[in-house]
């Protein structure tokens, strides 16, 4: 048993080698140009575009609103819900100013999306003004329908900061995609009829878990093949030897010292082959499952 044991060993540290070698966990190659920003610097951008709001400090205000969507792309950890609320209602505001009523009912209904029960009062807006009457329209409006998303391999999706397998119909929304491993590879702000991500983003990497798995996995079908390839030959080794015996039994006169041979030989074959194929077949079958549990 041990040479046919120790392939199967060489063969699992080998596609298990790469796994434990590569890191998934560092920050993507498509953000390495990108600077780090957490939630908290973009939170402050908010925050800081709702004070000038508040303060009336127009050119303020368009200056910290720019500066969070220029930083949400470059996010290294999950937006939390609240700060992606207020991003939503920073949007409505800025919409606005630039005298985009239709986007600001959207950015208001995305901002009300989860809790319709928010309100918006003083020193954002007066009662009866533009704005207000935005908001208590939008507070009206129908609840969006959940739209399925396929999700990436190897990835969460977190839509305006909760963890999600479907989007808001009709909504804009923040969109990020989050690794196996933790990274964020994808953050940013998505119109309602725009993909979730660009189409040209490469592929979340897949945990070492995950690698060292699929090793598994396919060391177990390798090692139940064999298994199995033995299993054949002492079938048929046991197949010749049950028919020769039998005729023996039977006291045929037609078979000579040759068929005692092939006799005594396939059970020998059988004697061999038998148990090893049967254990490979087993070790094969536990690694096939563990590995598939494993890719999960």
């Amino acid at each position: 048993m041990r040479p046919l044991l120790l392939p199967l060993f060489s063969l699992l540290s080998l596609l298990s080698a790469p796994a434990l070698a590569k890191t998934p966990d560092a920050r993507p190659a498509h953000l390495r140009d990108c600077p780090a920003v957490t939630p908290a610097q973009v939170d402050a951008h908010v925050q800081a575009a709702l004070a000038a709001w508040a303060g009336t400090q127009g050119a303020a205000f368009l200056s910290a609103r720019d500066a969070a969507l220029t930083a949400l792309p470059c996010l290294t950890e999950p937006l939390s819900p609240r700060v992606a609320t207020d991003l939503h209602l920073v949007l409505a505001l800025g919409a606005y100013a630039d005298e985009d009523l239709p986007q600001m009912s959207l950015e208001l209904r995305a901002w009300l999306w989860r809790d319709s029960t928010r309100s918006l009062g003083e020193p954002y807006v007066l009662p009866g003004d533009d704005i207000s009457v935005a908001v208590d329209a939008a507070r009206q409006a129908p609840t969006p329908l959940d739209q399925p998303v396929r999700v990436p391999a190897g990835a969460t999706l977190r839509v305006d900061g909760r963890k999600a397998s479907t989007r808001p119909e009709g909504l804009p929304v923040t969109a990020q995609l989050i690794t196996e491993g933790g990274v964020v590879w994808y953050s940013g702000v998505v119109a309602p009829e725009e993909a979730l991500w660009p189409k040209d983003l490469p592929p979340p990497p897949r945990s070492a878990r995950h690698r060292i798995g699929k090793g598994v996995l396919v060391a177990g079908v390798s090692v139940g093949a064999v298994g199995l390839g033995l299993q054949a030959v002492n079938l048929g080794a046991s197949a010749q030897a049950a028919i020769i015996g039998g005729r023996i039994a039977e006291g045929d006169p037609e078979l000579g010292a040759e068929h005692v041979t092939r006799f005594y030989d396939a059970v020998e074959i059988s004697r061999k082959v038998g148990p090893p194929g049967v254990i490979l077949l087993g070790v094969g079958g536990v690694f096939s499952v563990v590995g598939w549990g494993l890719t999960w």
